[in-house]
């Protein structure tokens, strides 16, 4: 018992979900406090630059950011999870969505030869609002990127590093919790089982479900 309750206190797995966005140089807000009876102006320059960015959000509410190049590809992908890995210095247990690039065969190859530190669960089809990243993009569109229109890719890069470097992602689901309760304490999944699980929450409980068999559940 004092053996599992050290394992709880101390995990060798973070826990990080992930996610990638676009931001372009233009602002997509359509409306606009001014006064009444005035015309407001919107000044955009019509460009459809953007920059693509991969973001990591852990359980310690920290939040990591890698430039994706040109293109959200399988390339791409690993090259953000290797820099993280190089970045926090711990194994890494990673929620993906179902992205193409994150179920290509070159990505299960690298996740099967990296297993001794990387642990995969994918979350359902179709829920973005699962995923805690997700909020990450919002706040800075919120906060700035749908508020005003940049210069140039160097300007939007550089605001959004001053932005993330000083702001505090507070947001914190519980699901990191309810994983690290059930996958580190209760039961050891192997990384071939978690690259084909899902999560499913029925009646406000985290449930793993593989195969149509539930391996492991959290009651939230």
């Amino acid at each position: 018992m004092l053996k599992s309750k050290k394992r709880l206190l101390n995990p060798d797995y973070l826990f990080v979900t992930q996610d990638e966005s676009s931001f372009y140089l233009d602002s997509n807000r359509s409306k606009c406090w001014a006064k009444k009876g005035s015309k407001p102006i919107k000044f955009i320059s019509g460009s459809k630059t953007k920059i693509n960015i991969g973001g990591f959000y852990t359980e310690n509410r920290d939040f990591y950011w890698y430039d994706l190049g040109i293109k959200k590809n399988t390339d791409s992908f690993l090259k953000s999870l290797i820099k993280l890995k190089k970045d926090i210095g711990r194994k890494i247990f990673l929620l993906l969505d179902r992205a193409t690039w994150h179920k290509s065969k070159k990505a299960r190859e690298f996740f099967q030869n990296n297993k001794y530190w990387l642990q995969i669960l994918l979350f359902p089809p179709a829920t973005p609002d699962r995923n805690p990243t997700e909020y990450c993009w919002k706040t800075t569109r919120e906060e700035l990127t749908s508020i005003k229109s940049f210069k140039n890719l160097k300007v939007l890069k550089e605001e959004l590093d001053e932005f993330w470097e000083k702001h505090v992602f507070t947001h914190k689901p519980v699901l990191f919790v309810v994983l690290q309760w059930f996958i580190m304490a209760i039961i050891p999944i192997p990384n071939k089982v978690l690259e084909k699980s899902t999560l499913v929450d029925i009646n406000a409980q985290i449930v793993v479900v593989h195969t149509k068999k539930i391996i492991a559940f959290g009651k939230i």
